[in-house]
C-alpha cells in the first residue's frame, strides 16, 4: 500500500538526516583536531623562538656586563688612557692577565673576548696578544667584513661615554660571530672590544630528518644559517625581500613577526639587547605526514561507529512514529466515501499547525513591539538615536507626541530606596509595580503622553502639553491620590517646552539638573526653571552624585581622574559661579566633609596627613582669595591622594593574602563583599580594587572558582554523593546556581564531570590490573 511508501520515505529522510549530521560531526571533529594541531606547532614554535631569544640575549648581556666590569678595574683603566710607550707592554700583560682569568668564564657563555685601543694595532685576547690584522684572519673575516669594520673603526662620529655594535660574520670557516664594540673613554682614545660567540651554541640542534631553520639577522643582512633545508628553498625563504621586513620589524621595536611563504612558516622576533639583531626560526607550515595516518583513521570509526547508530535509531523511531498514523488511518477510513488518500494529508494537517504557530508569532511580535518603542524613547532622551533615524523610526512606532511641540517631565520616587532595609525585594516590586499602574492610568485619563521607566526609581514623562500651569495642575492632582508617605518622597521635575527633537536630550538635562536643585529649595515637590533661577549663580553646586565618584577615585586611589574631577568642581564653583560669602562657607565645609568621608572609609588618621586634624574648614575658610582658595584644596586633595597610593603599595599584598585566607577558612559559608568588608573594617570598593589589582580577579570569581575546585575534588572522591549535598558542602543554597556555575567553570555539569571521572578510574583499574 500507499502506506509504505511513506514509511519508506520517512525512514529515508531520517536516514538522510542521520547521514548529514553525522559527516557536520565528523567534519568538525576532524577540522577541530587538525586546528589543534596547527596551533601547538604554531605555540611550539614561539616557544622555540623565545626560548633561543633568551639563550642568546643572556650570553649577550653578560658578555657586555663583563666588558664593563673589565672597564673599572685599574689595570684596564690604566691601559685605556695610558700615552707612555714605554708601558704599553706593561699594561697589555695586565689586561691579558685580567682576560685570562675570565677564560673559564667565557668558556660557561660560549665566547671570547679581546681588547684593542682604536690607535693601536695589537689585539689581547684571553690567550694571547695577536696582531689586528692575524685576529681578523683568526675571526674569518672576509674581505667586506674587513673593510665594514676599517670603516666602522674609522667613524668618529659619537661622544664619550657612548658607544655603538656592529656584527660581523664568520664568512670562511663559519665558526662565530663577533659583534664589535667601540667605545669613546675621553676625547682622544678609543676601544674597541670583540665579543666572539660560537656559532654551535647560538641556536638550538637540529634533529635528523627535520626540515627547520634558524638564522640570525642584522642589518638587514643575513649573518647566521643553522638548516637541514635544501639550499634552493633556503635561498628563496630568507630572499633580501624577506630579509628586510625581518629587520623593518627589528627597526621599529615590534612584536613577534610571522609570516608564510613557499608552504613554510617565518617566524622572527627582535632581540631586546641588540636593536639590530632579529632570530629567526622557519619550519615547515602543514602537518608532518607521520601525523595524518591516526587522525584519518579515528575520524573513519567515529564516522562509523555514528552512522551504525544512527541506523538502529532511525529504524526504531520510524517504527514507533508510524503506528499512530497507522491507526489514525484505520480509524478514519469507514468515514471516508472512495478512495482512502495516502498518509501525506497529514502533512496539510501539520501545515495547518504551522499556520497557527505563525499567527501565533505574529501576535508575540505585536506584543513586544512596546519594549522597542521604549527603548527608542530612552535612548532618544540620552542623545544615543542618530538624527537621520528619529523620524523613521517616530513613525515606526507610531509616537504621536513627539511629533510636535512636547514637555518633558521627569520623576523620582524615593521612597522606594528607604524601603530596602524593610521589605523585601519582591514587596518592594510589587509596590514599584503599583504604583506606576496608578501613574500610567492616571496619565491616560489626563494628558496625551508617554511614559518610560529609568533607573534609580525614576520615570520620565513626554507630554504634547507646553502649557506649564496646566501640567503643574494636573501633576498636583496626581500628588494628591498618592499616599502620604510616597507624595513626601516623590520629586517632580518639568522641563521648558521642547519645539525640535533636536532639544530634546537639552529638556531632559535640564529635568535632571531640577532634581539636582531639589534640596536647596525647602518644601516643594514640583520644580520648574523658574524655581532655581536665584540659585543657579549664587548656590555652589556640588550634587551628592559627583561626591560619590570623587569618593569612589579617590578611594581606588585614581589620582588623574580624581584631581581632574575636583578642578572642574573648583571652577564650576569658584570661577563661573558668584557665589555669595555664606554659599562659598557651606561650598567650603562640604570639601571639607568630602575629604572625612574618605578618610573614613580607609581607616586612615586626618593627623597622619594634616598637621591640623580639626583646623581644615578653619584654615580654608580664612583663605579670602579664590585663586589661592583653589589651590589649597588642590594642594588638600594632592596631598591625600598622593598618601592613599603610598599607603596601598604596602598594604595591598598583606590585604589581599587575608582577604583570600578568609575566602579559603569560610568559602562553605554564604559570605558575600560586605560581609568582608565588615570583618576587616574596609569599604566594599576598597576591597574590589584590592582583588582586581592584586589577584587579577574580582570576589566573585575567585570565590566561585574556589567553591568549584572543592567541588571537584569532593565528586572525585565519593561517587555516591548528591549533587545538592555537594551545593550545600561549598556554600551554594540553591543547586541550580551552583549546577549553572559549575558548568561555566569546568565545561561540564556536576553529574556529568562525576561520571567522566568514575569513568577514568575504571580505566585506570584495568590498566593497573
Amino acid at each position: 500500500m500507499r502506506r509504505y511508501k511513506f514509511m519508506r520515505n520517512l525512514f529515508l529522510s531520517f536516514i538522510g538526516i542521520i547521514l548529514i549530521y553525522t559527516f557536520v560531526i565528523v567534519g568538525i571533529y576532524y577540522y577541530k583536531n587538525n586546528q589543534m594541531n596547527r596551533l601547538d606547532r604554531i605555540n611550539n614554535h614561539r616557544m622555540i623562538l623565545q626560548q633561543t631569544l633568551e639563550n642568546m640575549d643572556t650570553r649577550v648581556q653578560v658578555a657586555l656586563k663583563g666588558i664593563n666590569q673589565l672597564k673599572t678595574s685599574y689595570d684596564f683603566k690604566e691601559y685605556s688612557f695610558n700615552t707612555n710607550p714605554k708601558l704599553e707592554n706593561y699594561n697589555n700583560v695586565r689586561v691579558f692577565n685580567q682576560l685570562r682569568d675570565n677564560t673559564t668564564a667565557f668558556a660557561s657563555f660560549g665566547y671570547n673576548l679581546g681588547v684593542m685601543k682604536g690607535n693601536k694595532d695589537t689585539v689581547i685576547t684571553s690567550t694571547r696578544t695577536i696582531d689586528k690584522n692575524d685576529y681578523y684572519e683568526t675571526l674569518g673575516l672576509s674581505e667586506k667584513s674587513k673593510k665594514s669594520l676599517q670603516h666602522y673603526l674609522q667613524d668618529k662620529e659619537g661622544s664619550f661615554g657612548i658607544y655603538r655594535i656592529l656584527t660581523l660574520p664568520n664568512d670562511k670557516n663559519n665558526d662565530f660571530i663577533t659583534i664589535v664594540k667601540k667605545e669613546k673613554i675621553d676625547y682622544k682614545n678609543e676601544v674597541i672590544f670583540f665579543i666572539s660567540f660560537y656559532n654551535k651554541s647560538i641556536f638550538p640542534s637540529l634533529y635528523n630528518g627535520s626540515d627547520e631553520t634558524f638564522a640570525l639577522v642584522s642589518n638587514d643582512q643575513l649573518v647566521h644559517v643553522k638548516s637541514n633545508a635544501d639550499h634552493a628553498l633556503l635561498k628563496e625563504l630568507l630572499a633580501p625581500a624577506s630579509l628586510k621586513a625581518i629587520g623593518k620589524n627589528a627597526e621599529n621595536q615590534g612584536g613577534k613577526y610571522s609570516v608564510s611563504k613557499a608552504g613554510y612558516t617565518i617566524n622572527a622576533v627582535p632581540s631586546n639587547v641588540i636593536k639590530d639583531w632579529s632570530y629567526v626560526y622557519i619550519a615547515p607550515k602543514k602537518i608532518a605526514t607521520g601525523q595524518l595516518p591516526p587522525l584519518f583513521w579515528s575520524t573513519a570509526i567515529v564516522c562509523l561507529i555514528l552512522i551504525l547508530f544512527g541506523f538502529g535509531i532511525a529504524w526504531f523511531v520510524v517504527q514507533y512514529n508510524y503506528r499512530p498514523i497507522k491507526r489514525m488511518v484505520n480509524t478514519l477510513s469507514p468515514f471516508h466515501h472512495g478512495e482512502i488518500r495516502d498518509e501525506f494529508h497529514f502533512i496539510e494537517e501539520t501545515t495547518q499547525k504551522m499556520k497557527e504557530l505563525n499567527d501565533q508569532l505574529k501576535t508575540t511580535v505585536e506584543e513586544n513591539r512596546l519594549p522597542l518603542k521604549v527603548k527608542f524613547i530612552r535612548d532618544l532622551l540620552y542623545g544615543l538615536v542618530p538624527n537621520e533615524l528619529v523620524q523613521e523610526t517616530i513613525e515606526q512606532h507610531g509616537i504621536e507626541v513627539l511629533k510636535g511641540s512636547f514637555t518633558v517631565i521627569l520623576l523620582e520616587f524615593c521612597l522606594f530606596r528607604e524601603l530596602e532595609d524593610h521589605l523585601s525585594k519582591e514587596g518592594i516590586y510589587k509596590l514599584k509595580l503599583k504604583n506606576y499602574d496608578l501613574l500610567e492610568e492616571f496619565l491616560h485619563m489626563n494628558l496625551r503622553s508617554e511614559m518610560i521607566a529609568l533607573e534609580n526609581e525614576k520615570v520620565v514623562v513626554i507630554t504634547e502639553e507646553t502649557a506649564k500651569e496646566r501640567i503643574i495642575s494636573v501633576f498636583r492632582e496626581l500628588m494628591s491620590k498618592l499616599s502620604s508617605d510616597i507624595q513626601e518622597q516623590t520629586v517632580i521635575a518639568i522641563g521648558e517646552p521642547v519645539i525640535s527633537l533636536e532639544n530634546i536630550e537639552d529638556s531632559f538635562k535640564q529635568t535632571q539638573k531640577l532634581l539636582e536643585y531639589r534640596f536647596a529649595i525647602e518644601k516643594k515637590t514640583i520644580l520648574t526653571i523658574s524655581d532655581i533661577s536665584h540659585l543657579e549663580n549664587v548656590g555652589y553646586y556640588y550634587p551628592i552624585e559627583i561626591e560619590k565618584d570623587l569618593i569612589q577615585l579617590s578611594v581606588q586611589g585614581k589620582e588623574e581622574k580624581a584631581i581632574l574631577m575636583m578642578k572642574r568642581i573648583l571652577q564650576e564653583n569658584l570661577h563661573e559661579k558668584n557665589l555669595s560669602k555664606h554659599s562659598l562657607s557651606q561650598f567650603v565645609f562640604a570639601i571639607v566633609s568630602t575629604v572625612n568621608r574618605i578618610l573614613q572609609q580607609l581607616n586612615i588618621n586626618a593627623a597622619d596627613i594634616y598637621q591640623h586634624e580639626d583646623g581644615l574648614y578653619v584654615e580654608l575658610k580664612q583663605i579670602n582669595d579664590k585663586g589661592r582658595l583653589e589651590e589649597k584644596i588642590a594642594e588638600l586633595f594632592t596631598t591625600l591622594l598622593k598618601q592613599i597610593n603610598e599607603e596601598k603599595d604596602q598594604d595591598a599584598n598583606s590585604i589581599a593574602s587575608q582577604l583570600t585566607e578568609y575566602i579559603y577558612e569560610n568559602y562553605q559559608q554564604d559570605i558575600s563583599l560586605n560581609d568582608l568588608a565588615a570583618h576587616f573594617h574596609l569599604s566594599p570598593s576598597y576591597i574590589s580594587t584590592i582583588f582586581k589589582t592584586e589577584t587579577g580577579k574580582n570576589f566573585k570569581d575567585l570565590l566561585n572558582q574556589y567553591r568549584i575546585q572543592k567541588a571537584k575534588e569532593i565528586l572525585s572522591g565519593n561517587e555516591n554523593i548528591k549533587i545538592h549535598q555537594v551545593a550545600e558542602l561549598v556554600g551554594y543554597n540553591n543547586v541550580n546556581s551552583f549546577i549553572r556555575i559549575f558548568k561555566k567553570y569546568v565545561g561540564l555539569s556536576p553529574g556529568q564531570y562525576e561520571k567522566e571521572q568514575i569513568h577514568l578510574g575504571k580505566d585506570d583499574m584495568r590498566n593497573i590490573m
